[in-house]
């Protein structure tokens, strides 16, 4: 993988795996997600081929159930194109945050990481790359990303050619896998929460449920996003 010395290349595969055994939590999580995006494709109109294309592309769950229903919609694909971007928008601050947790900054793998960079990588990345050396940080992360990104890939392609079949045999599952993203998301909240943190996610979660309580919904996720943040600023300014 890496020019470097053997010893050095026996670390880095050895350090990619443990990355990979990290990423079991959001493999877990990813494979009911994406099996429910692949049989939302194909009720939709896509071919199995088609919607495994999507999630090999753009990698990025709540963007391809919008793209999907829009254009089932019949949206043009610039207008599901647009509304992609939109809700993709907050990728862009993920790579710079994450940098600062490199020790060993410019290495020429950082664009292929910045592409496996979804929500939960993030956090799980987040929470995880300071535990790592510096020089290991990259195979580790690289690791991480492939354990999502190929569940995420086969489970879609799954969705997509079975999906119908298993849901036939089992109605209530299609409830439970429309749930599965949700609590992924939840569990990997659970693991970060710590002292600092604790209070601006209550903060957050408050806010959200008083725009939810108020017929607010479609701004709860941008007042939640904006209110934890504000709260963890001013307690460090405070403190």
């Amino acid at each position: 993988m890496f020019l470097l010395s053997q010893n050095e290349n026996d670390q880095n595969i050895k350090t990619y795996f443990q990355g990979v055994r990290a990423s079991l939590p959001i493999v877990m999580g990813y494979f009911p997600v994406a099996m429910a995006f692949g049989l939302a494709a194909k009720s939709a109109g896509f071919s199995s081929v088609g919607a495994s294309v999507i999630s090999v592309l753009i990698f990025a769950g709540a963007s391809q159930f919008a793209l999907v229903g829009m254009i089932a919609g019949g949206s043009s694909i610039v207008a599901a194109a647009m509304v992609c971007f939109a809700l993709n928008a907050r990728h862009l601050v993920y790579g710079p945050s994450l940098s600062t947790k490199f020790k060993n900054p410019g290495n020429k793998w950082l664009s292929l990481v910045s592409f496996g960079l979804t929500d939960e990588v993030f956090s799980t990345a987040l929470s995880g790359l300071h535990r790592i050396e510096g020089k290991a940080q990259i195979p580790w992360l690289l690791g991480l990303e492939t354990g999502a990104y190929f569940t995420w890939v086969f489970a879609t392609w799954l969705g997509a050619f079975s999906g119908d079949i298993i849901v036939g045999h089992l109605p209530a599952l299609e409830m439970a896998l429309s749930f599965s993203l949700p609590a992924l998301f939840l569990t990997l909240l659970v693991l970060m929460i710590d002292k600092k943190t604790v209070i601006p996610v209550l903060v957050a979660a408050a806010v959200s449920a008083g725009f939810i309580k108020y017929n607010l919904s479609s701004y709860t996720i941008f007042a939640g996003a904006v209110a934890g943040p504000v709260i963890w600023l001013l307690i460090r300014r405070l403190k």
